[in-house]
């Protein structure tokens, strides 16, 4: 049965019609408000099972560092060019955001299971992205083939991709998809109550959060030592004390809060960490694409970077102050030390021999009659030691000091462990 052109265009056009009626009805404010509330009440209704569900499917799609470090060709250089590169196709092609966050899963996994060589690190990169959206995105955002290849100048066939595409979804038995992202646990922990309060924004803090955790992925060993849950929470938390501080106009520490929010140590830790590994001179390209108009940062991530330079400043003060307080402080547990004079008198008591002004108690004098013994035995005891007549410091050569250490070595004690 052959289909004839005039057919052929009366799908087409039918089909459009069928597009342009969706779009209107899937852009109608009232059903996206309607569906967005249905969303939430699903969410609040079910929230335990979805975060133990999530937390179960982090346990089994865990990454390895030591398999990544393993990698011939792939170094952490790389693997921050390619994530900023797969940011900027993301942006250009306006994909969702758990697209993104899915997409670095991927290509994490991948690398921790099949060797990677560097001129096909790009494509698995465009192919993790693919998958993602795929399943994520809407059905009319998924990108072409053709789009693709525009993204990487065309140095990759359809084929290559089909080909990629399929050893993904082998490799990892056909679970790329069922990793957790870290928007997946924001929206989980952002409905909590440590969250919901008069004083918290909960669209700034989704955003904050979202944009440290974008920042986190570029970091190699936060990333694979640290589950996207934790990971999460810790992001929660630190965008909540920054937008208090920007809000109060004041900068409140979260290690002095810990007794409020009764955090985990470890978690206190993790955010230090991240703190610490944000660094406003060095993020990558794509978040000026994206956070950036016209030079001037979006004013959330603004207030990340102030926080950031807070909470520095205020641990330089607490370490200069802890520098100039220390002599001060009396330790009354340490015992008092003997004076040098106490010392003096101890030795010259052990070995039994005056001091005299011009020679120190370890070094014996003697009278020009008498000749100095090879030992000296102490209370009738077996300890000895060797003394050294004594030299003019004129006449000394340094093959004094090297005979000592050719004897003490010909005994055994240089070098002995």
């Amino acid at each position: 049965m052959t289909v004839s052109t005039q057919e052929m265009s009366n799908y087409n056009y039918m089909n459009c019609i069928r597009r342009s009626v969706w779009n209107e009805k899937a852009s109608n404010p009232k059903l996206i408000e309607m569906e967005l509330k249905s969303h939430k009440a699903t969410i609040n209704e079910n929230a335990s099972t979805i975060f133990s569900k999530l937390v179960e499917n982090e346990a089994n799609t865990k990454i390895s560092m030591k398999c990544f470090k393993s990698q011939p060709e792939i170094t952490y250089q790389m693997r921050s060019l390619i994530f900023d590169f797969i940011m900027c196709c993301h942006i250009r092609l306006k994909l969702s955001t758990p697209t993104l966050f899915l997409s670095f899963n991927i290509i994490d996994r991948y690398c921790s299971k099949i060797i990677v060589k560097s001129s096909t690190y790009q494509l698995l990169g465009l192919c993790s992205l693919w998958l993602a959206s795929k399943y994520t995105d809407k059905k009319q955002k998924i990108p072409s083939l053709p789009t693709l290849q525009s993204l990487c100048c065309d140095q990759y066939t359809k084929e290559q991709f089909k080909e990629m595409e399929l050893h993904i979804c082998q490799s990892l038995n056909w679970t790329m998809c069922h990793g957790p992202s870290l928007d997946s646990f924001l929206d989980i922990l952002i409905r909590s109550r440590t969250f919901q309060n008069e004083n918290t924004d909960c669209v700034a803090m989704k955003l904050g959060a979202l944009i440290l955790s974008q920042l986190v992925c570029f970091n190699l060993s936060i990333t694979f030592n640290h589950s996207p849950s934790s990971i999460a929470l810790a992001c929660l938390f630190i965008t909540k004390f920054s937008l208090l501080s920007s809000r109060f106009n004041t900068f409140m520490n979260f290690e002095t809060m810990v007794s409020n929010e009764k955090l985990d140590p470890q978690l206190v830790t993790l955010m230090k960490t991240i703190l610490e590994s944000i660094n406003e001179s060095e993020i990558p390209s794509s978040f000026r694409l994206r956070y950036y108009s016209n030079d001037v940062q979006h004013p959330v991530m603004k207030c990340l970077f102030s926080y950031k330079a807070s909470w520095t400043e205020h641990l330089s003060r607490n370490a200069v102050y802890s520098t100039l307080l220390s002599p001060l402080v009396p330790d009354f547990n340490q015992e008092a030390s003997p004076s040098s004079k106490t010392q003096q008198m101890d030795s010259t008591k052990w070995m039994q021999i005056p001091p005299t002004p011009s020679t120190t108690p370890s070094t014996p004098t003697f009278s020009k009659a008498t000749k100095p013994a090879a030992s000296l035995s102490h209370n009738g005891t077996g300890l000895s030691f060797r003394r050294h007549s004594k030299r003019d410091s004129s006449l000394m050569d340094i093959d004094f000091f090297e005979e000592e250490t050719i004897q003490y070595a010909k005994k055994g004690r240089v070098g002995e462990c």
